[in-house]
């Protein structure tokens, strides 16, 4: 056991070194880990999203970022429109999809009314992730990243923001992410 605590203090300092600001305690994960597979089987019954989405929603976070890709309709139509009706009625919802090259995977929830970002992480021989591309442009059309979507609607309900403050912008050839009032240009296209 102490060894085991004496690496973990290494450990923990280590990355106190590495990342001295600390991680926010308002940061909440909600991990569907092997245990609640093993429980509910794979994969999980919508239902259980509708019920699990209302109890989060009672604790009134700013964002919620869904990485469950719903590529295709379930066997219950009516859980699948309970869930569909209950992602556009939640303001503060981001949702991914995929982007395969320069193809966008098709997924089943798409509706005006949610938001959405694509996720295609850059995972390295090691099975590590080190950077996720920010925006794509495909055919002239801007797709922006999962995690920029929910960095957008955080300062959105933090600072009551509006989307066009935090965005990518093109202007002429060049595209910039707009923060606020401040241009930071990220490549020229």
């Amino acid at each position: 056991d102490m060894a085991l605590s004496d690496y973990m203090d290494y450990v923990a300092l280590h990355f106190h070194k590495m990342f001295p600001t600390p991680v926010n305690k308002d940061l909440v994960i909600v991990e569907i880990d092997d245990a609640t597979l093993k429980e509910f089987g794979y994969p999980i019954e919508r239902k259980y999203m509708v019920q699990l989405l209302e109890k989060i929603w009672n604790f009134e976070p700013a964002v919620i970022g869904i990485d469950i890709l719903f590529a295709e309709k379930s066997t219950n139509e009516k859980v699948d429109n309970e869930l569909l009706e209950t992602f556009k009625n939640a303001w503060n919802l981001v949702l991914w999809y995929e982007i395969d090259g320069n193809t966008i995977k098709s997924w089943y929830f798409q509706d005006k009314k949610i938001s959405y970002g694509y996720f295609n992480p850059q995972i390295e021989t090691n099975n590590n992730v080190y950077s996720v591309l920010p925006y794509k442009y495909i055919e002239d059309s801007l797709h922006e990243s999962f995690s920029f979507q929910i960095l957008r609607k955080y300062y959105n309900y933090k600072f009551g923001t509006n989307n066009q403050e935090i965005s990518v912008k093109k202007s002429q050839d060049w595209l910039f992410y707009k923060f606020f009032f401040k241009e930071i240009p990220l490549t020229n296209k």
